[in-house]
C-alpha cells in the first residue's frame, strides 16, 4: 500500500464514530501515547514565527497558548506517519514558497488536512 492510501486508511479508521471523542489517536484510532500528543500548530512553525508563548483567541473568546494546542496521538502517527510531510513543509515555508510546483500539492494538501483533522 502506498503512503497516500495508508494515510487515507488510517484517517478513515480514526473518524469512526466510536473513536471520535474517545481519547484515541486522531489519525489511526488506536490507543494514544503517554506523551503530550501532536501539536496542532507544529513546533517548528511556532519557533519560526515566535508563537510558542503567544496565545490564540478563538471566536468564542477562549484563549490558548499555541504550545498547548495538542491532539491525542499514538507514537507511530506522532513521530512517523506524517514526519516526511512535516519535514517537507517546514523546508518550503516560507523561504521557498515561490518554488512550489504542482507535484508539491500532495504534500502540502496532506499537511493542511493534518491540521484540519487535528482541529476537529
Amino acid at each position: 500500500m502506498d503512503q497516500s492510501n495508508y494515510i487515507l486508511s488510517l484517517t478513515t479508521a480514526a473518524l469512526k464514530a466510536e473513536n471520535i471523542g474517545a481519547g484515541k489517536c486522531f489519525l489511526c484510532g488506536t490507543e494514544p501515547s503517554s506523551g503530550v500528543g501532536e501539536h496542532v500548530i507544529p513546533k517548528w512553525l511556532q519557533r519560526r514565527h515566535d508563537l510558542f508563548n503567544e496565545k490564540l483567541t478563538l471566536l468564542n473568546g477562549t484563549r490558548f497558548f499555541y504550545r498547548g494546542l495538542t491532539i491525542t496521538a499514538c507514537s507511530h502517527c506522532n513521530n512517523s506517519v506524517l514526519k516526511s510531510t512535516e519535514d517537507f513543509v517546514s523546508r518550503m515555508v516560507p523561504k521557498d514558497i515561490e518554488r512550489w510546483a504542482p507535484e508539491h500539492s500532495f504534500e502540502v494538501g496532506r499537511w493542511m488536512s493534518k491540521i484540519f483533522l487535528e482541529s476537529l
